[in-house]
């Protein structure tokens, strides 16, 4: 089982894919713009990048955390 997994801010998240348990590639991603909606759509497009290249089977978000 394919796992990708997002510790998601809205400015830098960190991702993690894991392969039948093991962490076979990690990462992290930052977006600066002054628009929210410029850096959701760019999250998005981070995650449809990082679907396609490992196809997880799961994807799994860290809840999330209200300051």
């Amino acid at each position: 089982m394919t796992i990708l997994a997002f510790d998601q801010a809205s400015r830098t998240s960190g991702w993690s894919v894991f392969k039948d348990g093991e962490l076979i590639a990690h990462g992290t991603f930052t977006f600066t713009d002054s628009s929210l909606g410029v850096r959701l759509w760019k999250i998005r497009q981070k995650v449809e990048e990082l679907y396609r290249k490992y196809l997880p089977d799961r994807i799994i978000y860290e809840d999330i955390q209200l300051q």
